[in-house]
């Protein structure tokens, strides 16, 4: 992936039957702070639990895939080359 390339993060929220209920996707308009980021990925996911007509009580769990390295014992990821940030 070329440094002009973005990586398009995506949230899926899944119903009772694993079908996935909503999508949501945004521009990561790297570069810029990890934390606008993760601020942007956080509203999508809400958007795409709003757009399956539930709320965050009816979620379980919430997984999130990155290329990179992530630390499972603090849920940090300490390195993602594509996004930008270490």
């Amino acid at each position: 992936m070329t440094e002009t390339q973005e990586q398009t993060p995506r949230k899926h929220v899944r119903g009772s039957k694993k079908k996935t209920a909503a999508k949501a996707s945004t521009k990561t308009n790297r570069p810029r702070p990890a934390e606008a980021i993760a601020d942007d990925m956080a509203a999508m996911a809400i958007k795409a639990v709003e757009d399956a007509k539930l709320t965050m009580d009816d979620i379980e769990w919430v997984g999130v895939g990155t290329p990179g390295i992530a630390n499972s014992k603090t849920g940090v990821i300490e390195y993602s080359n594509n996004l930008g940030f270490e």
